[in-house]
């Protein structure tokens, strides 16, 4: 049995806030919140965009592929339009979610550390920190923040995470998720033509566990291959995705396991 990790399916959401293009890289992705003090889901936090100009954590949950679509339907949309335009479209959002890592039934001696293998579309950034329940770690532990692949790339890789805190190879270990979600009408579109006027973001989150055993890895989704009709290749070269874990290394020569394969037609 090998490390496994466990993500809920529970979200915590913290917005909207206005953001525009041009602000988003000077602000922190955990705005409005400071990530190294204890978070306060009941507070209640300033916002032009709601009536009152304050918002609250709310609650989203997510399909079991990690697909979450969060959206504000309490929010004023067609007003903020009428004096904004399209720019009231620009929006941020703060989400939170729980990570759970399990250690094998056998641990080897000394334990290999795993690292997480995140997916991250439609967000713009996230972090992993330790649980709210380490204290001393949490309280020296800077938030390390990764992109997201906010433009849904086709083929785009994983993100290579290393835990903040070794887990512990007889219990459990709880991590908790921050991700920065950024709606922009320019990316996710205006919801007038579907007749709507609130706006929905798409967000996918997935984690996977990767014990670092081996020096490389197959992508198949970077493989490069030429078409084939009536068993000729339109092309003369082929593109195979392989992901260095440890250090780097350079291809020196590729040799065809069987030099006498031969494409044929049905």
């Amino acid at each position: 049995m090998q490390w496994t990790a466990e993500q809920s399916l529970e979200w915590d959401v913290l917005g909207p806030f206005p953001i525009h293009a041009r602000e988003q890289h000077y602000l922190s992705p955990s705005f409005p919140l400071n990530l190294f003090e204890p978070i306060d889901f009941t507070k209640s936090w300033p916002s032009s965009y709601a009536d009152g100009g304050r918002v609250t954590w709310d609650k989203v949950k997510a399909d079991s592929d990690g697909s979450l679509n969060v959206s504000f339907p309490n929010i004023r949309w067609q007003s903020l339009r009428a004096t904004e335009g399209w720019a009231a479209l620009q929006y941020h959002a703060v989400l939170h979610t729980c990570l759970t890592v399990y250690p094998p039934a056998s641990p080897s001696d000394p334990p290999l550390v795993p690292h997480l293998l995140v997916r991250l579309s439609q967000g713009s950034y996230f972090t992993i920190l330790p649980s709210a329940g380490n204290s001393i770690e949490r309280s020296s532990w800077a938030p390390e923040w990764y992109s997201g692949n906010i433009y849904d790339i086709e083929r785009a890789l994983p993100q290579v995470v290393n835990l903040p805190i070794p887990p512990l190879s007889t219990n459990p270990t709880k991590y908790e998720i921050y991700l920065s979600g950024d709606y922009e009408i320019r990316l996710f579109g205006d919801p007038k033509p579907q007749g709507k006027e609130t706006p929905v973001q798409t967000i996918r989150f997935s984690v996977e566990i990767q014990v670092p055993v081996a020096q490389y890895v197959r992508e198949p989704s970077q493989d490069v291959i030429c078409d084939f009709m009536d068993g000729i290749a339109f092309g003369d070269a082929l593109g195979i995705g392989i992901r260095c874990i440890a250090g780097w290394w350079t291809v020196l020569d590729v040799a065809a396991r069987n030099t006498e394969a031969r494409f044929t037609t049905p």
